[in-house]
């Protein structure tokens, strides 16, 4: 068994955990204000997060190919923790690039860099994730989890 297909099954095991121990019950009033309009809420979106990383982390152990050897070394030793260190730098200049430039500006950038470092088989591709993607997660988390995100104070 390859590195990425137990890894896959290990964060399966712990999100199914997540979901059926951790994650509170959803109940309550389905409807909510005065209008009698469904709505889900924040109260979800534990569910949905959890439910995700159970979706992908089956993903991973179901696709998961054993490991050959690169001819270049791309993705091993040195360069691999190099990666891997740029991208905690990333997602800490998200974080604060939220702050300043809002959730959709920072998201799509934060996107560009991740393809611009990770060098994507198709740049069109990548182009099109960039922006739908983060346009996407904005009206979700805004308009069906109503919750507030970060404006930015540039814009």
């Amino acid at each position: 068994m390859n590195a990425p297909r137990l890894l896959g099954i290990v964060v399966a095991a712990l999100a199914l955990g997540y979901l059926l121990v951790l994650v509170p019950d959803l109940g309550g009033d389905p409807f909510s204000g005065g209008g009698r309009f469904y709505t889900v809420g924040p109260s979800a979106l534990p569910y949905l997060a959890g439910g995700l990383v159970l979706l992908f982390s089956v993903a991973v152990a179901l696709e998961a190919k054993p490991a050959t050897g690169d001819a270049d070394g791309s993705g091993s030793g040195s360069r691999g923790l190099g990666l891997g260190l740029l991208f905690v730098g990333l997602t800490l200049a998200y974080a604060l690039g939220m702050l300043l430039v809002g959730f959709l500006a920072a998201s799509i950038l934060f996107l560009a860099a991740v393809f611009a470092l990770y060098r994507p088989r198709s740049w069109v591709v990548a182009g099109i994730l960039a922006i739908v993607v983060p346009i996407v997660v904005d009206v979700i988390l805004r308009e069906l989890f109503l919750i507030p995100l970060p404006s930015g104070r540039l814009f």
